[in-house]
């Protein structure tokens, strides 16, 4: 019971998600594609310290509404996610300059 819990709350959290960040008129051209981006990296990948900042970061855009925590997880992929996606970037979940 608890995994579905958790499946629906990423689901209606992408919804959410996807559609907050969705609503942004003023953001930048993206011309490069995420995934020739050398440094970018999973966020399975990153320290919890690095990835409390990327956490903050969404939640400022909109684009997270978890805890603030440096846990992986699927919401912070979702919000990664959902925030490329919103900007027009490739949507593979990676970090890095160009997601930034």
């Amino acid at each position: 019971m608890k995994n579905v819990t958790i499946i629906l709350a990423c689901m209606l959290s992408f919804t959410l998600v996807a559609a907050a960040c969705g609503d942004d008129d003023d953001s930048e051209d993206a011309t490069g594609a995420e995934g020739s981006d050398p440094d970018a990296v999973s966020h399975t990948e990153m320290s919890p310290e690095e990835l409390e900042i990327w956490q903050s970061d969404l939640a400022a855009v909109g684009c997270y509404g978890g805890a603030v925590d440096g846990a992986n997880g699927p919401l912070t992929e979702a919000a990664v996610t959902a925030y490329q996606t919103a900007k027009g970037l490739t949507a593979d979940g990676l970090l890095g300059p160009v997601t930034e």
